[in-house]
């Protein structure tokens, strides 16, 4: 799988999907789709932690403004937010 690839088999289908223009590894993916939401920042990073996730998705979580995020899209947009934010100079 490309990084530039969405991470939701099928969800190319799906009404109202948007594909992601940051790659996001498949165990976070999957760990993310485990979690009851809403969860907030902290709850993500612990379950992280749990799952064992790699430094760079912990890293990833850690850039996540502090609220509560209704769901694994929710989640992956803010994801991506962030990283779109550091590219172009903004806040961490």
């Amino acid at each position: 799988m490309s990084p530039d690839t969405n991470i939701f088999p099928g969800a190319a289908d799906a009404p109202g999907h948007v594909e992601l223009d940051v790659g996001v590894d498949a165990a976070l993916a999957a760990s993310l789709r485990t979690i009851d939401y809403p969860a907030t920042r902290e709850d993500l990073l612990r379950i992280a932690a749990e799952d064992r996730l790699p430094q760079a998705d912990v890293d990833s979580l850690r850039t996540l403004p502090e609220h509560s995020y209704e769901g694994t899209f929710h989640v992956l947009r803010a994801i991506e937010a962030a990283h779109r934010n550091r590219s172009v100079g903004g806040p961490p």
